[in-house]
């Protein structure tokens, strides 16, 4: 084998070496959660790139022509209006909106609303009765899937028995409930958790299976006693029933769902026959409340659209890639990667120094050197773009991998190329042997190379 071969072989060995190294460490750091912050910033990027023309693909076919649900809100001129600026909301004008849409036979209606009988005595809480029986009515006689967001916690003892008994009459009369939490990254809504029956988890069960619930579903727990409904009163946290999602069990939203869903305010001269209601599911809440409104990649947006976002996402999930598919492939880009920026830094460091003995030949020597520089950086954007646009056709294909361990490889792998190639003026016999160096980095880094190893092939 000609010397050029064996050492193009030995280039190519580094280069592996150090993309495997740089791998399992950054493996390492993302199962412990340590990179949560760069997949918000790489999902909210990759977010963005999805949402160019001709990246998204079509929804499946199953709610009407657009293939999403339609929400309504109680916006700020009917809270002011119709509802009189009322909180809790006045059951009797909720009812008559209720009917109104129902009329339309929408396949389900999913409230964001909490219904939930209030303290005694509130004069909105009038024609309580009435709301009740309207939910059961279009659950057992009219076919009408109906999911609500489980009341506000209470602390008065009286209050919280109040609604746990309602939520159990309800959930035998067939209405089914959902949390109405909001997951933020960073303070962004990106993400839903699938394994928390959240509203729209609950209603695309429904969509689904027609009466079956998700596993610890709101009436489940109900069905079993006031001791498990722990999510009634204020004295428990959420995470006590439920653990908190962890980033890589959470799944991005959809952003072209987001951006296409438009709330509609309920009005009567907004439900008409111009709407195709029917078989659709149609989601209400409202936006008069600033506290309702999480921040998107589109600017706020109300609770009640991030839940028909979430309903729509989930008909085509997103899938995680696995640890050991993305650790192939961060390993053969950070090959390629290593291979291009020792080419091109290597062509800049050999300019520089040639600028550096430039015998009075200054131009020529200098244009070459801020050339290849320019190229570096130029390459080096290229690269991430790269990246992003490479983690956003993975999102059209319905799968998710965080880009930023591999942004952070490209960014190693550049300073390391950038120094690679400086001529050192010592004698051959002063150089530490590459294999030397190279056993060294693993003797030294052995313990996260096995704790990577590990999570690798071992850690689901």
């Amino acid at each position: 084998m000609s010397p050029s071969l064996v050492s193009r072989a030995r280039h190519l060995a580094h280069h592996a070496y150090v993309a495997t190294v740089l791998a399992l460490a950054i493996l390492v750091l993302e199962h412990n959660g340590w990179l949560n912050w760069l997949d918000s910033i790489s999902l909210r990027t990759a977010l963005a790139v999805k949402d160019v023309h001709g990246l998204a693909l079509p929804y499946p076919k199953d709610e009407a022509s657009t293939g999403l649900p339609l929400v309504f809100v109680v916006a700020d001129k009917t809270f002011e209006t119709d509802f009189r600026q009322e909180t809790p909301l006045d059951r009797r004008v909720l009812r008559r909106e209720l009917e109104r849409i129902a009329a339309y036979k929408p396949a389900r209606l999913v409230l964001d609303l909490d219904l939930s009988p209030g303290p005694a005595g509130a004069p909105s809480m009038a024609g309580q009765v009435e709301l009740d029986a309207l939910l059961v009515e279009l659950v057992q006689n009219q076919s009408i899937e109906v999911i609500t967001a489980t009341p506000f916690p209470a602390a008065n003892e009286e209050l919280l028995k109040d609604k746990f008994e309602w939520m159990a009459k309800l959930c035998k009369g067939g209405v089914r409930f959902g949390f109405s939490d909001i997951y933020l990254s960073q303070g962004l809504a990106l993400r839903y958790a699938p394994s928390i029956p959240s509203l729209a988890v609950v209603a695309y069960g429904e969509s689904r299976t027609h009466g079956a619930e998700p596993q610890a579903a709101p009436c489940e727990l109900v069905r079993k006693g006031p001791e498990k409904a722990a999510f009634l009163s204020t004295a428990f946290s959420p995470e006590i029933q439920f653990a908190s999602p962890t980033f890589r069990e959470q799944l991005p939203l959809d952003s072209v769902a987001l951006r296409s869903i438009a709330a509609k305010q309920i009005k009567s001269d907004q439900v008409d026959s111009d709407l195709p209601v029917t078989g659709r599911t149609v989601f209400l809440g409202s936006s008069y409340d600033p506290r309702d409104a999480f921040l998107t990649i589109y600017g706020p947006q109300p609770g009640v659209v991030l839940h028909a976002a979430t309903y729509a996402t989930m008909r085509s999930p997103p899938t995680q890639v696995s640890h050991v598919v993305a650790f192939v492939f961060d390993v053969l880009l950070g090959v390629v990667a290593a291979a291009l920026f020792g080419w091109s830094w290597r062509h800049y460091n050999e300019s520089s120094a040639s600028l550096a003995v430039g015998h009075g030949k200054v131009f020529r020597p200098y244009a070459l050197t801020r050339l290849w520089l320019g190229i570096n950086f130029l390459l080096l954007i290229g690269w991430l773009l790269m990246l992003f646009s490479w983690s956003a056709v993975l999102l059209r294909l319905h799968l998710w991998s965080n880009p930023g361990a591999m942004v952070i490889g490209v960014f190693v792998k550049s300073l390391l190329a950038s120094r690679s190639s400086v001529p050192v003026d010592l004698p051959h016999n002063n150089h530490t042997g590459t294999g030397e160096v190279m056993l060294l980095d693993l003797i030294l880094l052995s313990p996260v190379l096995v704790y990577g190893l590990w999570i690798l092939f071992f850690s689901h």
